[in-house]
């Protein structure tokens, strides 16, 4: 006997918790309307007994739906190398879900139930079988683990505890197709999140998606349909609104077969924040180290989880003047700050127009690199044409960190040596001091420009929050709360 409880979240269907050994599941429905699929209840029933899945002695049946492609020959030999790779892969399927199996096969295809039926039995421990058409099953259903219960299809996710507290809310698909809400489901950590993993089997019919079976979150500046932005900052969520679209930059994600686990912490409307600051919402843990360090931010929550949970396969942060390359460093993860205007930004909070730009972290560089192809819709190819030279600009390098200027030397050398181009050191206070624009008197470049940029930042990003201090103000008859950070930019 399991543990298994019923919660019905506001405006939603209802979802049930379970456990199949140390494994913690979810399950949601598949469709409101059933009627399409009406596989012989009384045969689950007669498993019903043998299930592991109990709920005061009503009990559910856990199954495995099995999507055959139109030109695929279905023997066991297919069968047993398939459910070894999702095995393999996948934290959310286990032999638990095989004890009942659904072959869902193109109309017409020929198949050998009895066969599979008696291979799926001696192999697998399979105790029922049966084969429907692709056009008998609900909108919405797919390859993978599932649950039968009360006459009803449930698909089955994995429920992990975000023991880092990196999640500014998990979500769920809402029945508003495109639309996502908070999930609310707690952890077993206090004051923690649970976040419900969906399982990285898909349909065949999803194969030609790049990033099919993979899974993100992103930092909670982009707007998601159905959820309100927080920017880090409880006066920013008092006074947001339900997202009426999602950002087009996270949507062709999503398009593209990707799946949204939830949103991530960040520092209080995207400025710096050490964790003795954040004060509205707990800073994520950085996991490097003892466990305490700063995953420094403003986009700490992106670096912690994604050097945190191996379920995670990337997240998606912005960058302004460092707020990736810093948690990035931090948390010991890859990541990729995209070029300006790589990617459009609307539907995201703004920070500093000029340097806005979306970011990406990942534990693994050859997958990062696969990923963010398929972000920018980039078609990688060999180039044949090289550049003619590397510009080495020599202003900003640590010159006094002999250790460290001895790596950059030999990567200079290396890449030289390695594609044939000759290195072109520039200095641009020297190019200043030779030929200085009209009107400057200051012969040094670092002078002249001393105050340039923090000016034109703090300007830049004080403006971008002038509409959220007056709908504050107008809400509250008061100014917002800021960190000190903030409030010394302002």
């Amino acid at each position: 006997m399991v543990e298994h409880r019923t919660l019905s979240p506001l405006n939603s269907s209802p979802h049930h918790i379970f456990k199949i050994g140390y494994k913690d599941y979810l399950t949601l429905p598949v469709s409101t309307d059933n009627k399409s699929f009406n596989p012989s209840q009384s045969s689950f029933e007669l498993l019903a007994g043998a299930s592991r899945l109990s709920d005061g002695g009503r009990h559910g049946v856990p199954f495995t739906f099995i999507h055959c492609a139109a030109d695929q020959s279905i023997d066991c030999n297919w069968i047993e190398k398939n459910l070894k790779t999702w095995l393999h892969v996948d934290d959310v399927f286990c032999h638990d879900f095989l004890i009942a199996v659904i072959f869902v096969v193109r109309e017409g295809s020929r198949i050998d139930l009895a066969a599979l039926s008696r291979g799926m039995q001696e192999n697998w421990g399979t105790r029922w079988c049966t084969v429907i058409s692709q056009q008998s099953v609900p909108l919405g259903n797919c390859s993978g683990p599932h649950v039968f219960w009360k006459g009803e299809i449930w698909k089955a996710y994995r429920l992990y505890d975000d023991v880092n507290e990196t999640f500014m809310t998990s979500i769920r698909a809402s029945s508003n197709f495109g639309s996502f809400q908070a999930l609310r489901v707690s952890g077993d950590f206090y004051q923690s999140l649970s976040v419900a993993v969906p399982s990285r089997i898909q349909p065949p019919e999803l194969d030609n998606k790049p990033l099919q079976g993979i899974r993100f979150a992103v930092k909670d500046v982009f707007e998601i349909e159905g959820l309100r932005v927080t920017a880090g900052s409880r006066a920013f969520y008092s006074v947001s609104k339900s997202s009426r679209a999602t950002a087009p930059s996270i949507q062709r994600l999503i398009d593209a077969g990707g799946m949204l686990l939830g949103t991530l912490k960040l520092g209080s409307l995207i400025a710096r924040e050490e964790p003795s600051e954040s004060v509205d919402y707990h800073a994520a843990f950085n996991p490097r180290g003892d466990g305490y360090q700063s995953a420094w931010s403003s986009s700490g929550g992106c670096g912690a989880a994604s050097a945190s949970y191996d379920w995670i396969d990337f997240t998606l942060g912005t960058d302004t003047t460092g707020s990736s390359r810093r948690p990035a460093l931090a948390n010991g993860t890859f990541q990729i700050r995209l070029s300006h205007n790589v990617l459009s930004m609307e539907g995201v909070v703004a920070s500093f127009p000029p340097f806005d730009a979306p970011a990406m972290f990942a534990r693994n560089i050859v997958n990062l690199e696969d990923w963010v192809s398929v972000w920018i819709d980039a078609a990688k190819g060999s180039y044949d044409k090289l550049p003619i030279s590397l510009i080495y600009l020599q202003d900003f390098l640590p010159v006094e960190n002999k250790v460290q200027m001895q790596h950059v030397d030999k990567f200079i050398s290396d890449f030289e040596s390695t594609y044939g181009i000759k290195t072109e050191k520039v200095s641009l206070a020297k190019i200043w001091h030779a030929a200085p624009p009209i009107g400057a008197d200051d012969p040094c470049l670092q002078s002249f420009l001393k105050d340039v940029g923090l000016n034109s930042f703090c300007y830049g990003t004080y403006r971008c929050f002038d509409r959220f201090r007056c709908e504050y103000w107008e809400r509250f008859g008061k100014l917002p709360y800021v960190n000190p950070v903030t409030r010394w930019r302002w």
